[in-house]
């Protein structure tokens, strides 16, 4: 299963709000890509939500590359 929306929302705005200026988030565990590429989308969004001034966000995925598209 995959993580629901109000927890990924929690944890991002809790990352956000530490008083660093860099927050990575990893996405593993499975195959994360089954997920979806909206499930994604949404979670930059979120993160552009809650993102202050000067914080950096970088995003990594560990996959075994099967469900890579161009999208």
């Amino acid at each position: 299963s995959r993580m629901n929306t109000e927890s990924l929302e929690r944890i991002i705005d809790e990352a956000c709000n530490q008083g660093v200026n860099r927050i990575g988030f990893s996405f593993h565990g499975g195959e994360p890509l089954l997920a979806g590429i909206d499930f994604f989308v949404h979670a930059m969004n979120i993160q552009e939500k809650y993102k202050q001034q000067g914080i950096n966000i970088e995003n990594t995925v560990q996959t075994n590359g099967t469900l890579i598209d161009d999208a």
